[in-house]
């Protein structure tokens, strides 16, 4: 009897994160959705299909189970550069493991097993890419999304291994531990999934309807040293001029429109010329203008963060220190008290 109140509880939970979604009433939401009410479906006939025995049932939780992967997979994605073809392909994958489900019942348990381990490894390629791929979200969430891939790459494996177990004790024990498997296996997964997927789609600019940029077959041609100092001052030239910087939702791919430059090309002329990434770079020029208005006027600290292209006090305090060597209060303090010596000399 374990299972069947934990079940519930998680299934309650996402009911609740379910309605939440609904009542913000936000289109960035709606793939989040989409993958919550499919993993509320699967559990309710996951506990259909241990605790009643319904054999209908029974035949219906693989076909469900295959089509959580590319769910997953629909939620990050939109986040990197080649969202369209990696859907396509995904779709179609998930259809061939449902018909290989139907035509293969035997197979059941190794297709599972292969398809959530897949997706859980290209998850896991992707992230390997670095904060660069993940070209809509502002990028100061960049690394934040590489990192809830990462670990949402990690659970899809680990779900394919509770899978194999799971199997493993039908082959060797008759299922018997099987229903406590699986009920403390989706206990730890599934609230820490939700959670990683909300936080993915809430970086996602809601005011961003951009689609994403063709770029040259030649993108990855390899330049000079002397080649991206050059892009990298044209960029520079841009940023300051127009003020693109300033833009607290800016993106990798809106930089990349606005500039006229290919992303990856804006990415590696960055990393190339300045030795650090797009978003490092980017904070640079918003942390000069908020130490020129620390030194200029009396505005608050806070005002002054959010005209330097700050949404948090957090990260500004955090990239100020890091390029400053000291807080914004401190940094204003230190300057004063460097004027005041010289006007008693006068």
């Amino acid at each position: 009897m374990f299972n069947i109140p934990f079940s519930s509880l998680i299934i309650l939970a996402l009911f609740m994160l379910l309605g939440v979604l609904l009542l913000s009433n936000r289109s960035e939401y709606r793939r989040t959705g989409s993958f919550i009410a499919a993993w509320i479906i699967l559990l309710i006939a996951g506990t259909i299909r241990w605790e009643w025995h319904n054999e209908a049932v029974r035949q219906l939780q693989p076909l469900l189970a295959a089509c959580l992967p590319h769910c997953a997979w629909r939620c990050f994605t939109g986040l990197t550069t080649d969202e369209k073809p990696r859907r396509s392909f995904s779709l179609l994958l998930t259809l061939a493991a449902i018909i290989a489900i139907l035509c293969f019942p035997q197979a059941i348990d190794a297709i599972l097993f292969l398809l959530y381990g897949g997706y859980g490894f290209a998850l896991i390629k992707v992230a390997a890419k670095g904060e660069n791929a993940f070209i809509r979200i502002r990028l100061n969430k960049a690394l934040l999304a590489s990192r809830l891939t990462l670990f949402a790459g990690c659970f899809l494996c680990f779900s394919a291994l509770v899978d194999l177990m799971v199997s493993l004790d039908f082959i060797y024990n008759q299922g018997l531990q099987a229903p406590l498997v699986i009920t403390v296996a989706r206990a730890c997964i599934l609230p820490f999934i939700c959670v990683a997927i909300l936080l993915a789609n809430r970086m996602l600019p809601a005011e961003e309807k951009i689609l994403l940029q063709s770029e040259p077959k030649n993108i990855m041609e390899k330049s000079t040293g002397a080649e991206q100092e050059k892009r990298c001052a044209q960029l520079e030239q841009m940023l300051i001029n127009k003020e693109y910087y300033l833009d607290a939702n800016l993106t990798l791919n809106l930089l990349a429109r606005r500039t006229g430059m290919p992303a990856r090309h804006i990415s590696n002329a960055v990393n190339t010329a300045r030795g650090c990434n797009v978003s490092q770079w980017i904070n640079s020029f918003r942390i000069q203008r908020a130490q020129n208005l620390l030194l200029t006027t009396q505005k608050p600290i806070t005002e002054i963060m959010l005209e330097s292209g700050f949404l948090t006090k957090s990260n500004f305090n955090r990239e100020f220190l890091r390029l400053s060597g000291m807080a914004p209060g401190a940094f204003r303090q230190a300057a004063a008290e460097n004027v005041k010596p010289h006007s008693e000399t006068r």
